[in-house]
C-alpha cells in the first residue's frame, strides 16, 4: 500500500452498509409508489428487484475494474455513481425514471460491498482481516438488520403511512 493510512473500518463498514440500507429503504413506501405513479403494484415491485439485478452485475465488474485502476478510484466513482442515482430517485417524474435511478444507485451502492473487503484484505493480515470482514457485518444471519430495523424502518409500517402526505 502506499503511504495513506489503512482505511478506517468504521467508514468501511458504513460504506458497506449503504448497498443494504438502500435496499430496505424503498420497501415500506411501496404502496405509496403505487398510488402516486398510478401503476401496477407487480410493477412498481421492479423498484426492489431491478435494485437487487443492480448489486449482482456490479459485483463482477468493480473486483476486476478496481485491479486495473486501484481501490480508492473506483470506490469514490461508485459513490458518485450512488449519488447520481439518488438524485435521480428524488426528482424522478415517472417510475422509469425511478427504476433508473434505483439500478444506478445499486450499481454505484455496490462498489462499497466488493472494494471494502477488498480494502481490508489488502491493509491487514489475515486474522485482522477476518476480524475486519466481521466488523463490516455484524449479524451474518441477518445482514445488516440494525440499519433495516432500527434506524430506517420505524417501529411498525402504521407509523410511516400515517406521517407521509398521500395522493388519492
Amino acid at each position: 500500500m502506499s503511504g495513506r493510512p489503512a482505511p478506517s473500518l468504521a467508514l468501511l463498514s458504513a460504506i458497506t452498509a449503504l448497498a443494504i440500507c438502500g435496499l430496505h429503504m424503498v420497501v415500506p413506501a411501496l404502496p405509496l409508489l403505487v398510488a402516486l405513479f398510478t401503476d401496477t403494484p407487480a410493477h412498481v415491485q421492479l423498484v426492489v428487484s431491478l435494485y437487487l439485478a443492480g448489486i449482482g452485475a456490479g459485483q463482477l465488474v468493480y473486483g476486476p475494474v478496481s485491479d486495473r485502476f486501484g481501490r480508492r478510484p473506483v470506490l469514490l466513482a461508485g459513490l458518485a455513481a450512488f449519488l447520481v442515482g439518488t438524485a435521480l430517485c428524488g426528482a424522478a417524474w415517472s417510475l422509469p425514471a425511478l427504476i433508473a435511478g434505483r439500478v444506478l444507485q445499486a450499481l454505484g451502492a455496490c462498489s462499497g460491498i466488493v472494494l471494502s473487503r477488498a480494502m481490508i484484505r489488502d491493509v491487514y493480515e489475515r486474522e485482522a482481516a477476518v476480524r475486519g470482514a466481521k466488523v463490516g457485518n455484524p449479524y451474518p444471519q441477518q445482514p445488516f438488520s440494525v440499519c433495516g430495523r432500527t434506524i430506517v424502518k420505524p417501529s411498525s409500517d402504521s407509523q410511516l403511512s400515517h406521517s407521509l402526505p398521500t395522493t388519492q
